[in-house]
């Protein structure tokens, strides 16, 4: 370091770029010892650069006296590297030296251009004029007069060289080369403005029927080697003889079979490689193999099937490892992707989803709600309304998919940036009218609305008078507007005529007379203007003709005019001519290399052909695969750009792109892709880095937070370790928490002054964000701040319900009283007003609500919604304690109106014959008089008596077709049906107990007919469920049947394949899979009365000795991670195998399960000393319980233990017992005044079994409980 730091210094004046190199070796070399620079090293690394910067430009100067314009613009540019590096202003006099230097430029590559013409060089010629247009445009003046026809002279030069090639190229049957020369022809020619030499063509044709050869001799000798390679180059030779417009070789079709059949093998054996590192790779394989071989008409390899599902069960485990690195790095992202994939692979081999994918899934979207909730608040303080909104509701969803409750400070973000927004909107509905800017009035008036209701305020009276305004001032415009238009036989006037109209009937006026005599006028200037419109762009540009055709064809009838009589003709030929048009533009835009303009117009090729009902082209999907071929180029181009350009997020997404063009062209991705993507991925680590350095400084501490996580997840992607490579991260994560712990904290103050009820969430935060910067808040402090945010947000929620009460609104007041319960019962604090009076109130308003709600529901006929109202209503009546008479009034009326109604529907479905329509409103309608206890109506009876005997017919049919089919299942549940059918209309049907015994005859054989494939087929495990099956069949039908020694082949093959499972499960370390294995096959030895084979214990043996080992390891992490539950468990399986295995348990396996049982004891006291300060007395007596049957299990002593870590445990059992006193006598008491008898009881029953429990007398307020409970008996 100290070497490199003088040798700056020696230099700094002579050779300044020296010093710069010498100063970076310095820091560099001071950074990896871990020693501070020396005390100067700023300002001499100052100097440095400013004197490169001087000496730079003097290099410029020297080289523009001599013309030499390249020895200009180099040093140029490192003069604006050395000035960011400093923070200082680039001097004014480098761009005007640069633009000198470019200048000069312009004439020198004028001068090279007209020397390569002259030397027939169109390469250097063409490119120099790009180059002179290059330089002119950085210098800041306009090209020579005299380059656009040297550009001409050029391009013209090209395409004569290029056609020479070409002829040269046939001759020498060098295809490839007659291609290029071809298309070189082509573009040079439009370029310069020529025309494109007929024999072009020719060449071209001629070029492709000599490739087409050349691939079958090709794809010939490599399938015969055993090459897949072949396979592609039997497929070229096909498209050539396409291209080369020539009967296609019957050699092709010959060598199909072989291409086909190698391909299968290669694409089989590559599966296998890969089985183990890249199962996902195998899975392509394989499916890619089987599709081939089916092509090839062969059979797939014997281990196929097993080799599948292989690949399969690795690719589960593979993503799920992903899903969990992804975890491990906060990247929830980067874990929903794999889990997604896994889902699909269960499937494809039948297996069960492992239950870990769900919980990991779960773990994802939980990382993600704290990003987004941080998102969230930031955007508040930057008062960016809609990104708060949008990130609210991303919360909602992650949370959903999580499993768990949104962040309780959510809904009060939520809440201010809905208020926020209504403000703003208001005041630009106001501006809008007065400037007559009716548009503007109509969004904002809108916005007023929609946000003032979100925020739970009322919306200003003015706005729908504002809006009114709004639409009175649009529709007389609009009227003067459409008169003028269509008296000028302008198609314009249509448009304004129909928004004067709907204008006219949102501003609540009468539609203006004006508005109706205008419109048979408007329909008809519509259609012909778009009929003429059509048969103009009929050649050039059929596409617009073929909208305008559509319109055209509508407003006529409208207009109740005929279309023209040549309607049908002009439109087929619009279809045709759109065809043949796209396919052109793609055509064009291939040679061009514009992949995306040629991949919109095959789209739309597809659904010209099916309106005119012809078939699609077969040159279309010939097309789209080069364009997206053509697109892999462009796009890995773009990578390698945005990788120069420091743009990580451009060359990430590009490489992706990548992936997906190679897709759809059917061509493997570049090999260069994976390398420029760990690249792009390293590049992204270090700009991440840069950001989070960025955010601290500038004290913002979500960017930080972005930039950390970034940089994690990126550094995984590209095998990183960042914590390793870049060890400031650490610290940078701190500094992140300590930023967002402040400002949480002032924000929460902020708003408790104000009053606000977010001051809570915003804590909470402030609390989070410390604990992760592992800062020790004083207790005393955030105690009494939490205190004060409790009561700000009481305050605010019960204020919320007494508003919404006074306004009528039940849907707010509940909301608002949800809110109250859950901070009350958080926080121990207790509202202004009696909770249970406030209750009372907000379901009183909710029954008048209710009530209203059932009324108009009664009204339109939807009586299923009326019930439905007055059933809440009715459970708040009983909550309340006051009289639901009116309700079940109300109920009785709507109830007879609904049985009524259901007598016209059921029988338009009878007369239709519509059988399942029937029953399902006779259903409804048995369910709602059962509940309401009002019997049918006369007619309703009679009608359902019909519905049952159609059913009972209907049944009988449908079992009879499935019996004739062999399908025994639906026939069983049809007659099952109609035997419930025949019941309740009262009659005996004896067919339906023919056909059950029919249909359980066949069920029998069926089943037994399976059993004996599925024995073939090895497959047991079906076997065994056909043969229950069959059993119970047998016994339906009345009949006996022999299946003992079927059962006994398939439980011998059980047993064998129970062996071969824990042979697997031995192999790959699964002791659990293993003792699985082997209760099974127990099992199935049993189930036949035969010895288990002896070379099942020798396998025992070695399970049970994996087991010690395994359980050994589990039971050390889960009592690490604090599980102990399950450590223990682990434990007692270790000391299990050691038996069975003939292993003695050593003294530092007694020592550890002394100190797991030991640590366990100790977190169950925590937990239950916790719990009993959340109220939770249950939770409390439960881990006590658990904690002392711990110390029994381990012989262990359960209270030193207790008192050595400073847990009084006589007394947390004595407040747990005294808390479930206090809550069962409250909870008694209320089931008592409600009349409530076995709840009141119940409630009793415990206070009373504590109290004995604790040998304390019993609450004297239990007797006068039991006393009212008794009166109200």
């Amino acid at each position: 370091m100290n070497y490199k730091f003088n040798a700056a210094k020696d230099v700094i004046e002579s050779d300044p770029s020296d010093a710069v190199v010498a100063l970076l070796l310095t820091e560099k070399h001071a950074k990896l010892a871990n020693v501070s620079l020396p005390a100067d090293f700023e300002e001499i690394k100052n100097k440095a650069y400013g004197n490169g910067i001087n000496a730079k430009i003097k290099d410029a100067e020297e080289a523009l006296k001599t013309n030499d314009y390249e020895g200009a613009i180099g040093p140029l540019s490192t003069v604006k590297n050395y000035a960011e590096k400093i923070n200082v202003k680039i001097p004014k006099k480098v761009e005007e030296i640069r633009k000198k230097a470019y200048a000069i430029g312009v004439n020198a590559k004028i001068a090279d251009v007209r020397q390569a013409i002259a030397d027939k060089d169109y390469g250097a010629a063409v490119g120099g004029c790009n180059v002179v247009d290059l330089f002119a445009g950085r210098a800041g003046i306009s090209s020579p007069k005299e380059l656009n026809d040297l550009r001409l002279q050029s391009y013209k030069l090209a395409a004569e060289e290029k056609l020479k090639e070409a002829n040269e190229s046939i001759k020498s049957k060098d295809y490839s080369d007659v291609f290029g020369a071809c298309a070189g022809v082509e573009i040079y020619s439009k370029k310069a403005n020529i025309v494109v030499p007929t024999e072009v063509e020719e060449l071209r044709k001629k070029g492709y029927e000599i490739a087409s050869y050349s691939k079958i001799n090709e794809a010939n000798e490599l399938l015969n080697k055993g090459d897949a390679d072949g396979y592609a180059a039997l497929n070229t030779a096909e498209a050539y003889a396409k291209k080369a417009n020539i009967q296609v070789p019957a050699e092709i079709e010959n060598l199909k079979p072989l291409a086909h059949d190698v391909f299968a093998n290669y694409k089989f054996n590559a599966a296998k490689e890969t089985l183990e590192t890249d199962p996902g790779d195998s899975i392509v394989n394989l499916s890619l193999a089987e599709k081939h071989a089916k092509l090839a008409n062969v059979r797939l390899p014997a281990d196929f099937e097993e080799i599948k599902n292989k690949a399969y069960t690795n690719g589960i485990t593979a993503k799920i490892k992903d899903a969990e690195e992804a975890i491990k790095t906060a990247d929830y992202e980067g874990a929903i992707g794999p889990l997604s994939v896994i889902k699909n692979y269960a499937e494809k081999i039948n297996v069960k989803i492992p239950e870990k994918v769900e919980e990991l899934r779960k773990k994802a979207y939980a990382i993600g709600v704290n990003a987004k909730i941080a998102d969230v608040g930031q955007a508040i303080t930057d008062k960016d309304y809609g990104a708060a909104v949008g990130g609210c509701n991303v919360v909602d969803l992650f949370a959903g998919r999580a499993g768990i409750a949104a962040p309780k400070e959510l809904n009060d973000l939520r809440l201010q940036s809905y208020k926020l927004a209504a403000e703003e909107k208001l005041k630009e509905a106001r501006e809008a009218i007065k400037s007559k800017e009716y548009s503007d009035a109509f969004g904002a008036c809108a916005g007023v609305e929609i946000y003032s209701k979100k925020a739970n305020i009322l919306v200003p009276t003015e706005v729908e008078e504002l809006r009114k305004k709004g639409y009175e001032i649009a529709s007389y415009s609009k009227i003067n507007e459409a008169n003028e238009l269509l008296n000028k036989g302008d198609a314009d006037g249509y448009t304004a005529l129909n928004t004067a109209e709907a204008y006219a009937k949102k501003a609540n006026i009468q539609v203006p007379a004006e508005i109706e005599n205008l419109k048979p006028l408007a329909h008809d200037v519509f259609a012909n203007y778009k009929f003429n419109a059509a048969k103009e762009t009929l050649e050039t540009d059929p596409g617009d003709s073929i909208v305008n055709l559509s319109l055209s064809e509508k407003h006529a009838k409208l207009a109740n005019v005929r279309l023209p009589a040549d309607f049908e003709e002009i439109k087929n030929k619009a279809y045709t001519n759109g065809i043949n048009a796209k396919i052109k533009d793609a055509e064009e835009a291939i040679k061009t290399a514009d992949y995306e303009g040629a991949i919109g117009p095959l789209s739309v090729v597809k659904n010209y052909a099916e309106k005119i009902k012809v078939k699609i082209p077969e040159k279309v999907e010939e097309l789209r695969k080069k364009a997206y071929a053509i697109g892999v180029n462009a796009k890995i181009a773009d990578v390698r750009q945005a990788i120069a350009d420091k743009d990580y997020g451009a060359a990430v997404g590009g490489c992706n792109v990548v992936d997906l063009f190679a897709e759809r062209a059917g061509i493997a991705a570049p090999k260069e892709l994976n390398n420029l993507r760990l690249q792009s991925y390293k590049l992204a680590v270090i700009e991440k880095i840069r950001e989070g350095e960025a955010g601290i400084k500038n004290k913002e501490y979500s960017e930080v937070f972005g930039a950390c996580a970034g940089a994690e997840i990126y550094g995984k992607k590209a095998n990183v370790d960042v914590k390793k490579e870049f060890p400031e991260i650490n610290s940078m994560w701190v500094e992140g928490y300590k930023l967002a712990y402040y400002a949480k904290l002032n924000e929460a103050k902020d708003m408790m002054s104000q009053n606000d009820s977010g001051c809570y969430a915003a804590l909470k935060s402030a609390e989070k964000y410390a604990e992760k910067a592992g800062m020790r808040l004083p207790d005393m402090i955030i105690d009494s701040l939490k205190k004060d945010a409790y009561r700000v947000v009481i305050n605010s929620k019960e204020s919320d319900i007494n508003k919404a009460i006074k306004e009528g609104n039940y849907g707010d007041a509940i909301a608002a009283f949800n809110g109250l319960t859950y901070y009350t019962n958080l926080s121990r604090l207790s509202p202004k007003e009696d909770p249970n009076q406030i209750k009372k109130k907000v379901l009183n308003l909710g029954i008048e609500s209710k009530l209203k709600d059932a009324n108009e529901s009664y009204n339109i006929g939807d009586f299923a919604s009326g019930l439905s109202a007055l059933s809440i209503a009715e459970a708040f009546a009983n909550t309340v304690g006051v009289s639901a008479d009116k309700i079940l009034e109300e109920r009785k009326k709507i109830t007879f109106a609904f049985l009524n109604a259901k007598v016209d529907e059921i029988n338009k479905f009878l007369n239709e014959g519509n059988f399942d329509d029937a029953i399902t409103a006779i259903r409804g309608a048995e369910r709602q008089s059962a509940r309401t206890n009002i019997p049918f109506p006369e007619k309703l009876t009679e009608i359902s008596k019909k519905v049952y005997e159609m059913g009972v017919d209907v049944k009988i049919k449908g079992a009879n077709d499935a019996l004739s089919t062999g399908n025994f299942g639906d026939a069983y549940v049809a007659l099952e049906n109609a035997k419930d059918f025949a019941n309740k209309t009262g009659k005996n049907v004896p067919e339906i107990d023919v056909l059950k015994k029919k249909c359980f005859e066949i069920g029998t054989e069926e089943k037994i007919k399976s059993a004996k494939k599925n024995i073939e087929e090895k497959n047991y495990e079906d076997a065994i469920g056909d043969i229950i099956a069959a059993k119970g069949y047998a016994s339906k039908a009345g009949k006996a049947v022999d299946v003992g020694d079927l059962e006994k082949q398939i439980f011998k093959i059980g047993i064998d394949a129970q062996i071969a499972e824990i042979r697997k499960a031995i192999n790959s370390g699964s002791y659990d899979d293993a003792t699985l294995a082997y209760y099974t096959l127990k099992s199935y030895a049993e189930k036949i009365s035969t010895n288990i084979p002896p070379e099942v214990d020798t396998l025992m043996l070695e399970v049970y000795k994996l087991g010690y080992k395994m359980k050994d390891e589990e039971a050390i992490n889960h009592a690490t991670a604090g599980e102990f539950t399950e450590a223990i468990g682990c434990l007692k399986e270790v000391a299990y195998c050691a038996e069975k295995a003939g292993i003695s348990l050593s003294a530092k396996f007694e020592e550890m399960q002394k100190e797991i049982y030991t640590d366990g004891i100790k977190a169950k006291l925590k937990n239950a000393l916790d719990a009993l300060s959340n109220g939770e007395y249950l939770e409390t007596l439960g881990n006590l319980n658990v904690a002392e049957a711990y110390s029994k299990e381990s012989q262990l002593n359960f209270s030193q233990i207790a008192r050595d870590a400073g847990f009084d445990v006589k007394k947390i059992t004595f407040e747990a017992y005294m808390t479930g006193i206090k809550k069962n006598l409250e909870v008694s008491r209320k089931a008592a005044d409600r009349g409530e008898r076995y709840d009141a009881l119940s409630a009793a029953a415990i206070v009373r079994g504590y109290a004995d429990a604790l040998e304390i007398e019993e609450p004297r307020e239990l007797a006068s409980i039991f006393s009212e409970v008794e009166k109200k008996k």
